[in-house]
């Protein structure tokens, strides 16, 4: 399957100026929603949850731009366990971590997770924890780093099931790059989206081609301001 990884950097420490500037792509991005889909994202006290409430909304918003959706932000839904989506497609799935949001896009049901480093007690996640791979983390010579990294593996797993963690992260079982869960056969690619960040990709077939689409908010923003759409301009996966 083809899928297209759209990615928000931002700067958390300037998050609270952004969400205060009067003429910034917060007010301007807020503009571009819906009214009622506002309170969804002003309704957050802290601003650097505001800016990835926001920067999700807007990647939903090309999302279903490009895949021919008309009005996407009025036809999206969300299933019993209020995952969002589009009634036919295209799939998506959304995740967001400190100054990061992602979104990936494919032909059929996919999910995405993203955690920054950040200091780990991996005893604290024993539960969520195979035997096995809590043995192999304890040994580990990063514990925090290797935690993340699986973590965000079960997380995409989970979500490309649409269960989240209604279902407990040690009934995915690993294989190299697949997971079985459910009876099901994952497949899983990691994301570069940054030092010190980790993400992972998990779709129920094979992931052949990953384009990458990394925008800054401001440029973001505008794009939607202009009309314009992200296409595909160069050999290396980015989007001009």
């Amino acid at each position: 399957m083809d899928i297209t990884l759209h990615h928000i950097p931002f700067d958390i420490e300037s998050a609270d100026q952004v969400v205060k500037d009067s003429d910034g792509a917060y007010l301007r991005g807020l503009a571009l929603l819906p009214e009622a889909m506002t309170g969804e994202v002003t309704r957050y006290h802290r601003s650097v949850d505001k800016v990835a409430a926001l920067c999700a909304r807007l990647l939903i918003m090309i999302i279903g731009e490009e895949g021919g959706v008309k009005n996407p932000m009025e036809n999206l839904h969300r299933s019993e366990r209020g995952k969002p989506g589009f009634a036919h497609g295209p799939h998506f799935n959304l995740s967001h971590c400190a100054g990061h949001v992602v979104a990936v896009v494919g032909d059929s049901p996919l999910g995405v997770d993203i955690e920054a480093s950040r200091p780990i007690e991996v005893e604290d996640f024993r539960r969520a924890l195979r035997s096995e791979e809590y043995e192999r983390l304890k040994v580990a010579s990063h514990p925090g780093h290797a935690f993340l990294e699986l973590w965000t593996r079960k997380e995409a797993v989970l979500k490309a099931l649409g269960c989240g963690l209604g279902l407990e992260p040690d009934k995915v079982v690993f294989s190299g790059d697949t997971a079985i869960a459910l009876g099901r056969v994952a497949f899983l690619r990691s994301l570069d989206t940054g030092e010190d960040v980790f993400c992972h990709v998990a779709a129920f077939e094979p992931i052949r081609v990953l384009r990458k689409a990394r925008r800054s908010f401001d440029e973001v923003v505008t794009l939607l301001e202009a009309g314009s759409l992200w296409h595909d301009k160069d050999s290396k996966g980015r989007m001009a």
